[in-house]
């Protein structure tokens, strides 16, 4: 990890700021342009699967109190997430192992 950051200072240096994507119906997350770098497109998305994960929680949350208010809906009534990952394959490897957990978790 010192390596990439040290060799890719501008994009781990600084502040990120995203939008709040809990309203939205379709996030996408372009990272087609580091298909050819696996470290940075991992440590890229480990990033997105943190930040998603987060939202997914909250998501849950609001859909167990939606559910405890009003019996009559069911899960498939409400809001679903489907996280959909291009270049999976060069994630799921045992060298990115704590990102691959993290992808399970969520």
């Amino acid at each position: 990890f010192n390596e990439i950051m040290t060799s890719n200072t501008s994009m781990f240096e600084g502040i990120t700021k995203f939008q709040d994507i809990s309203t939205e119906q379709v996030v996408t997350f372009d990272l087609s342009g580091l298909k050819n770098m696996p470290n940075l497109l991992n440590a890229q998305i480990f990033s997105v699967l943190s930040l998603v994960s987060a939202d997914i929680v909250n998501n849950g949350k609001r859909c167990k109190r939606l559910l405890k208010e009003n019996p009559k809906l069911s899960e498939m009534d409400l809001e679903h997430y489907i996280v959909n990952i291009s270049e999976a394959q060069t994630l799921i490897n045992p060298r990115y192992e704590t990102s691959v957990k993290l992808l399970a978790d969520v």
